[in-house]
């Protein structure tokens, strides 16, 4: 979106999904706290292996100090503000699960609101991680708005 807004000759669309648009100190403290390799390796091994995978053949510890140190400048100041957001003129499809518990529908709505060529749609019966999204839904919303 920083991009689409700085170069917006150089980006046609965007399409996000469970994007967290709002970041204050305390947002980002209790998403780095999820964060820890030690916890998740000691009490959710079999995630530590998917991250491992996921991120090879970088560290996926290493990677996730990346993230908290990335979300810590994001606690400290968003990089758009909701002002921003009507700058963006390339058209923009937000995605959201009715069941995120990190992202919330209000945030998600702010910035649509914002957005001069904005869609959004929530997906039933969806959480946050992409894993959980269903697919074959998620493809018929992206391909509808590729075509429009």
């Amino acid at each position: 979106m920083l991009f689409a807004q700085k170069y917006p000759q150089r980006v046609e669309k965007i399409i996000t999904l469970a994007t967290k648009f709002y970041w204050d100190e305390t947002v980002a403290a209790k998403e780095i706290n999820l964060l820890q390799p030690q916890i998740i390796q000691e009490k959710i091994p079999a995630f530590a292996a998917v991250l491992a995978g996921r991120h090879a053949p970088l560290d996926w510890k290493e990677q996730l100090q990346h993230t908290q140190s990335l979300l810590l400048k994001l606690g400290k100041k968003n990089v758009l503000t909701l002002n921003d957001y009507n700058e963006i003129t390339a058209p923009c499809l937000l995605m959201l699960g009715d069941r995120d518990k990190m992202v919330t529908l209000m945030e998600t709505v702010d910035v649509f609101t914002q957005l001069p060529y904005g869609s959004m749609a929530v997906l039933p019966e969806t959480s946050h991680p992409i894993e959980k999204a269903d697919l074959a839904l998620l493809k018929v919303y992206i391909d509808r708005f590729l075509k429009g």
